[in-house]
């Protein structure tokens, strides 16, 4: 097992679970509570891995905006209304991982 030290990054850890594709709604809340700084874990069911790859990238594209902005990185971890056959990935720049 390999471990990381991110505190040099990140001085926040938030952890959250059940969104069920509610990435608008995790966005709202980055920006009304001032959210900087932070690792946001969602654990589990995300709603990953029903949609077609380019519904994903939008999404992405959508999420790095405010990510990048605050400096926030966003870990999703597979629950059980997430689709099992979707794999692990990082989407750059590096402020989302999908851990599935």
């Amino acid at each position: 097992m390999k471990l990381y030290d991110l505190s040099a990054f990140y001085n926040t850890l938030y952890i959250c679970g059940d969104i069920h594709g509610e990435f608008k709604t995790l966005l709202y809340n980055v920006k009304r509570f001032g959210i900087k700084n932070a690792i946001i874990l969602v654990a589990g069911d995300c709603s990953i891995g029903f949609e077609k790859p380019t519904y994903y990238k939008q999404l992405y594209n959508k999420l790095a905006l405010t990510l990048e902005k605050t400096n926030n990185l966003l870990l999703l971890l597979r629950g059980n209304h997430d689709d099992l056959a979707a794999r692990c990935h990082v989407c750059p720049p590096h402020h989302l991982l999908i851990v599935l």
